[in-house]
C-alpha cells in the first residue's frame, strides 16, 4: 500500500510511521499502529486529532472547518481577534465586518456538531469554549 512505503529519516534513524493498519470491512474504520520510535519524537500533547464525524458534518463549509482545525490543536483556547482568524484561516472576505458575521454563523456550526459549547465575539475578540470529552483509550510510548 501507498501508505506503508512512506518513510522518515532523521539525522541518526530511518523508519516508516505506520508500523502496520488494519480495516474493518464493515464499517470502514481503519486501526493505525504507529512506530514507536518515531512517535517519541512527539509528546502526548504535542500533536493534535482531529474527530472525522465532525469533520465530516462540516462538508462544504470551509470557514467552519479550518477554525475546526485551529481550535482541534487547542484544549483551553485563549481569546484571539477577529483578524487574526481572518489571517489564519485564508479568508477572501475584505472587510472584518463581512467576515465576522460569516465567522459567526462558521462559530454556530462548530456549537451545533457539539465541538464548541459556545463563544463570544464581543467587539474584536472571540473567545470560545471546547467541548471537552472524556479521554480517548490512545496509549502513548512510555506512558
Amino acid at each position: 500500500s501507498q501508505m506503508s512505503r512512506k518513510s522518515i529519516r532523521l539525522e541518526e534513524y530511518a523508519g516508516h510511521l505506520i508500523e502496520e493498519y488494519k480495516v474493518d470491512k464493515d464499517t470502514r474504520h481503519y486501526w493505525i499502529t504507529l512506530n514507536e520510535k518515531l512517535i517519541k519524537l512527539f509528546g502526548e500533547n504535542d500533536w493534535t486529532a482531529i474527530s472525522w464525524e465532525q469533520r465530516k458534518r462540516l462538508r462544504g463549509k470551509p470557514l467552519a472547518q479550518k477554525l475546526h482545525e485551529y481550535y482541534s490543536s487547542h484544549m483551553i483556547p485563549k481569546p484571539v481577534t477577529v483578524e487574526f482568524l481572518h489571517k489564519i484561516t485564508g479568508s477572501n472576505n475584505s472587510q472584518l465586518r463581512d467576515f465576522k458575521r460569516r465567522l459567526k454563523a462558521a462559530l454556530d456550526e462548530l456549537v451545533k456538531i457539539a465541538f464548541l459549547e459556545g463563544y463570544s465575539a464581543e467587539g474584536d475578540k472571540v473567545t470560545v469554549s471546547r467541548v471537552h470529552k472524556a479521554p480517548s483509550n490512545r496509549k502513548y510510548p512510555g506512558g
